[in-house]
């Protein structure tokens, strides 16, 4: 099966791919973004009686994710698995079918994660599976098909592999080898995060994204992601705030906070943390925020960023009034440090 998205269909990239893959039998089913639970059981039972051999995802980051969550559930006896896995907690995962990952973005990093996000509509929850069994069997990253991806959403993701190298290093549950693969992707990311927009059509630049995106996934799987992302869901659940924007209009304020205490890893050179606060600074992400949402709408979420899952493995200590001032910080684009 054939896991995509009806861009790749309509710009003839699925085509092609079946199309060199002689000798196989293909289904091609397309995925929306940040698919729903309900959809995705749906997607199951119509899919479910057939026999399959294997899954391949071309696409982003929900795309991927899909193809996970399907390679599991279509070899569940269970009519609509995600309903008794997420919502009944009876995580009785199966072996998934192989899966095969031909990211189309930069930024997730899912295809050499272990974990695969899940949203429920009906309960306005993100949901999450996980497990060693997740991990794809083969990961391909071609740059070239990352080239029809447009400016913001080129942007967009990332900003997504930036906070998963940051999130990485301000992090309780960092590792000697998750620490070295955040600081690889960060030192990929810097010279080319200043110059995004005017290389769009850089095939070296898209190839650099796509490793630092690779290091940066590889890292959050050992360590998890933190508070960025524990702020990010609800704004994406409610607002639909697209993911990297939602998880890294805090990252200048929190490289400030977490330097001003000493916290990062002793190993991150000053230097390149200030120069990536500084190029996220230029793209002034508190503006393309406010497209989305307004000042009031983030703080109305402040109760739902305390997701345990992710914002207890912030380094540092923190409360709602602690959140709530880095908010109206970055919501501003100010400079300043609480309390400073």
């Amino acid at each position: 099966m054939l896991v995509t998205s009806e861009g790749m269909v309509r710009r003839g990239e699925a085509q092609a791919l079946i199309q060199n893959c002689m000798g196989v039998e293909w289904t091609v089913q397309t995925i929306t973004p940040n698919p729903d639970l309900d959809l995705l059981d749906d997607i199951h039972t119509k899919l479910h009686p057939q026999a399959w051999a294997a899954v391949v995802a071309l696409g982003g980051g929900s795309v991927i994710d899909a193809a996970k969550t399907l390679a599991l559930a279509l070899q569940s006896p269970h009519s609509r698995p995600l309903q008794i896995w997420l919502r009944e907690g009876k995580l009785d995962l199966p072996k998934p079918l192989p899966l095969v990952c031909l990211p189309t973005t930069a930024g997730t990093g899912a295809e050499v994660t272990p974990f695969a996000t899940v949203w429920d509509g009906a309960r306005q929850k993100k949901c999450s599976l996980g497990g060693l069994g997740l991990f794809p069997a083969v990961a391909l990253l071609d740059p070239e098909l990352t080239l029809s991806l447009p400016w913001q959403e080129t942007l967009f993701t990332a900003l997504d592999t930036t906070s998963h190298a940051l999130e990485t290093l301000w992090n309780r549950h960092a590792t000697p080898v998750s620490k070295a693969m955040a600081v690889e992707a960060l030192r990929l990311l810097d010279p080319i995060l200043p110059r995004l927009e005017h290389g769009l059509s850089d095939l070296a630049m898209r190839e650099q994204l796509q490793t630092a995106s690779l290091f940066a996934g590889l890292a959050i799987s050992q360590s998890r992601t933190a508070l960025a992302h524990a702020i990010s869901y609800p704004l994406t659940l409610h607002y639909a705030v697209p993911h990297g924007l939602a998880c890294s209009f805090t990252l200048p304020a929190l490289i400030r906070h977490v330097q001003a205490e000493q916290a990062f890893p002793h190993t991150v050179p000053l230097a390149l943390l200030q120069s990536i606060e500084k190029a996220l600074r230029q793209f002034n992400l508190h503006k393309l925020l406010h497209h989305y949402c307004s000042t009031e709408d983030v703080l109305n979420q402040i109760e739902q960023m305390f997701d345990p899952a992710r914002a207890e493995n912030f380094v540092l200590k923190i409360d709602k009034s602690w959140v709530r001032d880095l908010l109206l910080e970055s919501l501003a684009g100010l400079t300043y440090m609480r309390n400073a």
